[in-house]
């Protein structure tokens, strides 16, 4: 099952709801933990953006963010909340050059695609410092949430929940042990002790760095600047002929980050190193 304009017309109102509000919270500050853990990030491509929700949240802590989907109702949605550029585009065929984002992100997406070894291939050509996900563990959560599936029509039906281990073999499996894997899990069972690490959360964040990426602080970028870095990428994807489907409007030079977001061959596909 797919996201519908029905589930695309309530995603958001979830996280108004005090449980939504609650893991929304401890989501985002374990992504942040993961994101601080990287060299100087200042660009993110979130694939399965769906109606923005997180680009929306790392344009606001000062990042450049472009929301990806294939989905047309949800980014209908993401569309009438504005705050980030959208792209309409297939995870499995991005339409960006190598390295034309710093960082490429799959916040509770990984668990719905159909092909996601090669979905994070795929991003890590894209991405020039390493990927970032939010992936729901195989947990008491994940459990409830596929019994729910099995009552009625739902998303979760045919999700794959991931365990920490699953998830870090997958990445090394692209990359190798040479590239840095951080993770950290949330949502826990309440019994927990606070302020260690456990693999038992409902929630896993996973990032991966690729070699020679080493811990710095970031400089802030302005709005003005964050805006305009947005555009760019958006509307060179567009106008390059990549199959995908702009949503901004506006028409930039293709001038970001000094990487041309370009259309990208299957040859070069093939022949590109991931790190």
């Amino acid at each position: 099952m797919g996201f519908s304009q029905g589930i695309a017309a309530t995603y958001e109102a979830w996280y108004d709801t005090p449980s939504g509000s609650r893991a929304d919270a401890l989501e985002k500050a374990t992504l942040w933990r993961l994101l601080r853990h990287s060299c100087d990030v200042h660009s993110v491509l979130e694939v399965g953006a769906g109606t923005g929700h997180f680009s929306r949240w790392l344009a606001a802590e000062g990042l450049v963010a472009v929301g990806l989907d294939l989905s047309p109702s949800m980014l209908t949605v993401a569309q009438g909340l504005d705050g980030v550029g959208l792209v309409q585009a297939d995870a499995m065929r991005l339409p960006f050059a190598r390295g034309a984002f710093d960082v490429v992100a799959f916040i509770t997406t990984l668990e719905f695609l159909p092909e996601p070894t090669h979905a994070l291939r795929e991003a890590l050509r894209v991405a020039r410092r390493g990927l970032l996900l939010g992936v729901l563990r195989h947990s008491l959560l994940a459990v409830e949430r596929r019994l729910t599936g099995l009552r009625r029509p739902s998303v979760y039906r045919g999700a794959h929940f991931y365990s920490v281990g699953e998830l870090k073999r997958l990445l090394q499996s692209l990359v190798g042990p040479q590239a840095r894997v951080v993770w950290d899990t949330t949502l826990l069972p309440r019994l927990c002790p606070s302020g260690h690490r456990f693999p038992w959360g409902g929630f896993i964040g996973m990032a991966l760095w690729k070699p020679g990426d080493e811990r710095v602080d970031r400089l802030p970028m302005t709005p003005s600047d964050r805006a305009a870095s947005s555009r760019s990428a958006i509307g060179c994807a567009a106008r390059e002929g990549t199959g995908a489907s702009s949503l901004e409007k506006r028409e930039p030079s293709c001038t970001w980050a000094a990487q041309s977001t370009r259309s990208v061959s299957e040859e070069e596909r093939r022949d590109e190193p991931l790190c």
